[in-house]
This record gives structure tokens, sequence and C-alpha cells, in this order.
């Protein structure tokens, strides 16, 4: 395959170099794991005429580098060529970093003037920097030999592997270094009774682990042509796995078009999966089948001190938080507030939610509902309910802006608004500050190292 020479003139916010593509079809190619300012050997995925150009995967493969940066560190997991989950293997953490927070930075700053915040804008850096992940998804996959919990390579990596050996297998998950020892071990113990319970390839898998290795949890998600076979596997495989304490449950996946989801059943141990607890007040925090858990528990906690710090001294009347999840920051608000009101559009979230408050030894006056953000917001105010303050968890897009106006209407003075991506941030803060808000407090807390992922939370108030 033809392989071209490339001068890296920039890094994007996904951690790839940025060149001149050699194809007269394209202005530029992102190629994986290239620093800038390096000189590199890659192969470019072909353009392909029958497809919009929008479309287009302007990518190359990384196949050699000539003249390395000095910033270049020998990466720590064998399969960081393959690899889509570490984005940021060649560099050590202190240039992740910089160059994450300066992407956020840079795009927040077009829609939200930063030079007015008060103060100097916070960085938390990661807890843990190696072997960060307790929960990571994967299909089963055969090779002919054993099966394989796999992550699916970069398209480009799956590009030049098929071309040259006509396959492309998946990475095996417990050789993968972004996993813990202790997700690891929930792995190799579920994969020795998957030919035997009878799971077909293609099946997907979710694995979760406790920090304290005392339990995991394992989701089966299956298409419907394979589900009542799948459903069957999952009943065999938690009868196998009982004496280890881990839940499973089975999920069907709704068909292509649908946003219908079958209910979720649990087999074996119990579905509550206690993934952290507060340290200053015991709160066991819990969820039920599919419902949200942090990528590592102790990384929530990075959110939960900024929300902690950030209200510090202050205290509401009501809090309400749309996208409460099972009841991660509720046992921040709650004692700040009167009454706080949790709303999520995941049932199995606001039943976790529910469980916790009633095992937590400060949430005595906090209520959940499953609705969502607007038809909360507006049903509630025309009977008459008013919330002084409001956190928001923008999901990776942003909400829109009339859901900005409902916040303004529902009375919210303050907000804080946790944000995935830098683009739903900047959105939500932009929404807000159009409506007379402005910025007054933003952390960055680098909840996802290796990769070019974070969480943003920032806290606006109504300006007099």
């Amino acid at each position: 395959m033809q392989r071209n020479k490339y001068c890296i003139e920039g890094m994007n916010f996904r951690g790839e170099g940025i060149a001149s593509s050699a194809d007269p079809n394209r202005k530029t190619v992102r190629i994986a794991n290239a620093i800038e300012g390096e000189i590199v050997w890659a192969t470019e995925v072909p353009f392909d005429p029958d497809l919009p150009r929008h479309l287009q995967k302007n990518i190359a493969y990384l196949r050699s580098v000539e003249t390395p940066s000095p910033r270049r560190v020998a990466p720590q997991c064998k399969h960081w060529q393959r690899c889509a989950m570490c984005q940021y293997a060649c560099l050590e953490y202190e240039e992740q970093a910089k160059i994450k927070f300066d992407h956020w930075i840079k795009l927040i700053s077009k829609f939200v003037d930063l030079s007015k915040l008060p103060n100097d804008i916070q960085f938390k850096p990661a807890i843990y920097r190696h072997g960060y992940r307790n929960r990571c998804e994967g299909l089963l996959s055969f090779d002919g030999i054993e099966p394989i919990f796999g992550i699916d390579p970069r398209d480009d990596a799956q590009f030049v592997e098929r071309a040259e050996t006509g396959k492309s297998l998946p990475i095996p998950m417990t050789a993968c270094a972004m996993h813990t020892p202790e997700l690891n071990r929930w792995i190799a113990q579920v994969k020795p009774y998957i030919e035997p319970c009878g799971f077909v390839s293609g099946t997907k898998f979710s694995f979760e682990a406790n920090d304290d290795t005392s339990s995991a949890r394992v989701i089966v998600y299956a298409m419907p042509d394979t589900a009542k076979k799948s459903r069957a596997a999952t009943q065999k495989l938690a009868q196998f796995m009982a004496p280890t304490g881990a839940a499973f449950i089975f999920q069907e996946l709704p068909p292509r078009g649908s946003h219908v989801y079958p209910t979720a059943e649990s087999f074996g141990n119990s579905p509550w999966y206690a993934y952290d607890i507060e340290p200053h007040t015991g709160n066991v925090l819990c969820a039920l089948k599919g419902a949200w858990t942090p990528v590592n528990p102790r990384h929530a906690h990075l959110i939960r001190q900024t929300l902690e710090e950030m209200s510090a001294d202050l205290h509401f009347q009501h809090v309400c938080e749309i996208g409460c999840g099972c009841g991660t920051h509720t046992g921040v608000f709650a004692p700040k507030s009167e009454r706080y009101t949790g709303i999520d559009a995941s049932w199995p979230a606001i039943q976790s939610a529910q469980f916790n408050a009633h095992h937590a030894t400060n949430w005595h006056n906090a209520t959940f509902y499953t609705d969502t953000a607007e038809h909360y917001l507006d049903k509630r105010y025309f009977k008459g309910e008013r919330s002084d303050a409001i956190i928001l968890h923008s999901n990776r897009l942003p909400y829109s802006a009339h859901t900005a106006e409902l916040c303004k209407r529902f009375g919210a003075q303050t907000l804080f608004i946790v944000g995935p991506t830098a683009y739903a941030l900047a959105q939500e803060c932009h929404h807000f500050t159009e409506l007379g808000y402005r910025m007054v407090k933003l952390a960055l807390c680098d909840t996802l190292p290796m990769s070019y992922h974070m969480m943003g939370v920032a806290m606006l108030i109504s300006k007099p």
C-alpha cells in the first residue's frame, strides 16, 4: 500500500496530527498518534467518490516516524497504534493535559467571553493516569482459536489490516492498559464460560467493576434476531458465575430506527450495583440495570469536589438537577437546600436515585422524577413551582436555547452546568449569557486521561 511523507502542522482536539493531504480530493488529513512538528510516513484511507464529502474519512494510518518530536514518549501499551480508546499514548501526562486544556479554552472562548472571569480558570488533573477505566464495552469475536472480548480497532487501522491481511481482529480487552486490574480480573473470569454458554460472535458486552474488586456488573446486549439465544446464554452464564457475586443483566437492543428499549432483565445476583461511597457522608451510590455509571468511580469525585467548592457557603430554597442520574451529586446539593428535586429521562436511573435516597443519611428532602427537561420545567412552572438553583447536565450535544429560556423563567438565579464536551459546555453557557447570566467560575476536570475527553463545570449567576 502506498505510503506518503507528511509534516505534521498541528494537532486537533481529538489528539490527531494534521497534515496537508497527498490526495488532490482533500486539503488536509488526520493522522492519529502523530505529534505536531514531526515528519511521518502514513497511508491514507482512499477517497470514496460514492460518499458525500462531509461523510468522507480524511484519515491516514501512521506507518513510521522519520523525525520524532522531543515530546514523544514510548507508549506503555502494545496496542497503542491500533486502539481508538487512548489518543495520547505517545505523550507524557503533562503534555496531554496542556493540549486538552488549550483546545477546550479555545473553543469555549468562541462562545463566551472568558476574560471577564474574576478568577483564573481551574484545571483539575486526573487522579489516575494509567489503568484508569473501571468500565469498558466491546464485541465478542472468534478468531478460530478462542473467543476474544475485543475493542474494534480504529477505522484507519482496520482499513490497513483488511487490505494487507484480509481480516481485522479486535484488540483483546485483557491486554489493554486502559483497564484497571480489577476490571481485567472479571473479564478473565467470564471468558472461559463464553463458548460453553453458547454466545454468538457479535454479542456486545459491557463490563463494570468496583475498585475494591468486591463486585462487578456484566451487561449483555443482543440484537432482536439473536435475543432469544443470547438471553438463554446470559442466564446460563449467571448460574456459572453465581459464586463470584457478579450481577448479570440482559438487554435486547431495539430494531433499527426504534427508540423503545425492552425492559432489562437481571440474572443471578442483585441488580443493585454499588459503585462509590461518599467519603464524608458514607452514602452508598448504586445503579440499577441499565443506569449510568462512571468510567472510574473515583474520577466522579473530581466533579463532586468541584461542585462542592463552587457552591461553598451557599444555601438554596429549591435545587433542581436536570439529568441527575442515580444521584451522583445529590449528596452535594441536598444538604445545601430546603428542597431538592432530581430529574432524569432514564427510569432505571431514577429507580437507582430513589434507592440511594432511601439508604442515604442526608437526602430526606430529595425527590426524583422521570421526565425530560423541557416537559418538566414547562409543566411545573404552570403549577407554580420555582427553583433558585438549577444543575444542568449537558449531553454530548447541548440542550436547546428554549431549555435555557425555561430555566430562567423557572426562577434560576444560580446555574451549575456540567458538560462532557467543550462544545456542549460552550453552547450551554452561550445560551444563558444571551439571557443575561454571567459566568463566575469555570473548572476543567480531567476524568479521562490518555484520551481527549474531559468534563467541564461552570457556575453562572443572573446579573443584578
